[in-house]
């Protein structure tokens, strides 16, 4: 068996907009790949019955490890 490759990802939610611009720009800094995504649904709440309050400041990261 041979590895070809090996990601680590990091998620993180924040409280404002802004301190996730100011965290996203400091991972990319350090060689993490942001993957766009700003917002996401919180835990427990149906899509069906979401409102704009259901959801959270959100960023998923990457990066190769191998």
């Amino acid at each position: 068996m041979k590895q070809i490759r090996s990601y680590e990802v990091k998620e993180f939610t924040y409280n404002s907009k802004t301190y996730r611009n100011y965290h996203v720009a400091d991972m990319e800094r350090e060689g993490w790949i942001e993957s766009g995504q700003m917002k996401r649904l919180k835990p427990n709440v149906s899509i069906t019955d979401a409102t704009k309050d259901d959801y959270e400041w959100y960023a998923h990261f990457q990066r190769e490890t191998t």
